[in-house]
């Protein structure tokens, strides 16, 4: 986000908000904020950075003269959107794995638990409105110019609907204008579905407004489209390479004064591109120019396995991706029924999979091979041998958590309460037997466990990360996971135990030594 002469980014892997000089490109400071920082946005005046913590449930507040946090105010889960209104006195929020309450055939939880946006009173930091109930996956906010509608880019789910058949609503990529003064929905499309539609839309992200449209861009399409800012119905549609997930409108386009003016630029993460477009180009046009940033320092094979897990499916599912339900590495939290096997299942994580086998909730894949080889049936490919050996790459390459996050030590050391827990998972809790140190697991699958049926024992190494826990989701806290794995081991802890033992698995990160790939590569 732009803030005067400086830029500001948000760091996660290190946990901080770099300051950047504007003009030079040379990183002026990295300030502290917590764990994982996901997304910021600054104040219309330049001086106060909002940024969302990923882990933790809150918005850092900082200061950019003293380059210190201020606050930490509390918002949803996982937050990743973020959008100011124009006079800055409101600030949204989204939860970005939102999930929904629905977990058929496991059970239903409050509906009142789904607080997917929460908007903030920025001179109190208070939640002055929560949307409910909003979608499954939240990626983008953005607000009008004259703060009267906010735009939300979102995935919203069915998990009943026929994952055989695209034309079911599994998966509907929307965007949905609300209301902010009443929280009510006053318009919304499908990107992939509504009448004026150009295709197939899958994965949007980011947004930007200008007085004739709203842009977003879609991220397993590679496409950027231009939508009607009343009615959203779709005017314009642009090819995007590189799998895009950020947009922005300069400031021609944005003041409107000149219909023909402005470019709006879109950056392909993963080329390691920016493409400029003509905001008043005609649909199909290709972009004005474009630019890349750099070379991608990964192996090829792990770059290309990158690109086919966030791109859309084939046949009956050309409307999703791997990557819109293993969200990022992580789970979208819902129980699909997908696999070899029919059972309704919470979406397993895709970290630290090398090493960790057996793959899967029943353990039915012994590599990360084999499992490139049997996934792809869940988006309609039948993949070549390069294609598999590639994604297998992208897997073998997603790394856990990094040593520290907001409840370690700052050099990712435990803290005084997950050293206690520590000594009750290896002792008294008998976590140990089963998720043994310090691969906290003992690679086994065992015919009953704490859900109905068999399941493999999975790594805890970043569990604090996954929002829901247990194979049907069925514990919406980790302590309630952690309850319900003591309970299943005969185990009676006191509350200050559970607490003790909840805190060291919440501290279970990267900070030993893993290796993440056990086949050398050439030259590697």
């Amino acid at each position: 986000a732009a803030a005067g002469d400086v830029v500001v980014v948000a760091q996660r892997g290190n946990d901080t908000l770099g300051v950047v000089d504007a003009q030079s490109g040379r990183l002026l400071d990295a300030v502290w904020v917590g764990d994982e920082p996901s997304n910021v946005v600054v104040s219309p005046d330049n001086t106060t950075a909002y940024v969302a913590l990923a882990t933790e449930g809150r918005v850092a507040v900082v200061d950019l003269k003293t380059r210190a946090v201020t606050a930490r105010w509390s918002g949803p889960a996982d937050p990743l959107g973020l959008a100011l209104s124009p006079d800055g006195k409101q600030l949204a929020v989204a939860a970005h794995r939102s999930g929904y309450t629905d977990r058929f055939p496991w059970g239903t939880d409050p509906k009142d638990e789904e607080r997917d946006i929460a908007l903030l009173d920025t001179a109190t930091g208070e939640v002055s409105r929560w949307f409910i109930d909003v979608g499954t996956t939240i990626r983008s906010l953005a607000f009008s110019a004259d703060g009267k509608r906010l735009y939300t880019a979102l995935t919203r789910n069915d998990i009943r609907a026929n994952l055989g058949n695209v034309d079911e609503k599994s998966f509907e990529h929307l965007v949905v204008a609300f209301d902010p003064a009443t929280g009510g929905e006053v318009a919304q499309a499908d990107l992939s579905r509504q009448q004026s539609s150009g295709g197939y839309a899958v994965a949007l992200h980011g947004m930007a407004v200008t007085p004739s449209a709203l842009w977003v861009v879609a991220e397993a399409s590679d496409a950027l489209i231009a939508l009607d800012p009343s009615t959203l119905a779709e005017l314009r549609r642009f090819v995007a390479p590189g799998r895009p997930r950020a947009v922005l409108a300069d400031a021609a386009a944005v003041s409107g004064a000149d219909p023909g003016a402005g470019a709006v630029w879109v950056h392909g993460g993963q080329d390691l591109a920016v493409h400029r477009f003509a905001a008043a180009a005609a649909s199909g046009a290709k972009p004005a120019a474009s630019g890349t940033l750099g070379a991608d320092p990964r192996p090829p094979e792990v770059a290309a396995g990158q690109r086919y897990f966030t791109g859309a499916g084939r046949q009956y599912a050309q409307n999703w991706a791997c990557n819109t339900c293993h969200t990022d590495g992580l789970t979208d939290t819902l129980t699909w029924n997908a696999g070899p096997f029919a059972s309704r299942l919470v979406t397993r994580p895709f970290f630290w999979l090398e090493g960790t086998w057996p793959l899967g909730w029943q353990g039915y894949l012994s590599s990360i091979r084999n499992y490139a080889f049997t996934v792809n049936t869940n988006v309609g490919i039948r993949p070549t041998t390069d294609e598999a050996e590639r994604l297998g790459a992208y897997l073998s390459s997603l790394m856990p958590a990094p040593a520290a996050n907001g409840r370690t030590a700052r050099d990712g050391g435990l803290s005084d309460a997950a050293k206690e827990g520590k000594a009750l998972y290896e002792g008294k809790a008998k976590c140990a037997g089963c998720h043994a140190l310090p691969l906290t697991t003992n690679r086994a699958r065992i015919g009953a466990s704490i859900t109905e049926g068999p399941s493999d024992v999975p790594s805890l190494v970043g569990s604090y990360r996954q929002g829901v826990w247990l194979k049907h989701g069925e514990a919406r806290t980790l302590k309630a996971g952690v309850d319900a794995a003591a309970k299943w081991s005969n185990v009676t802890l006191s509350e200050g135990e559970l607490d003790a033992l909840t805190r060291y698995v919440a501290e279970l990160t990267a900070r030993d030594f893993f290796v993440l790939t056990s086949t050398p590569r050439d030259q590697a």
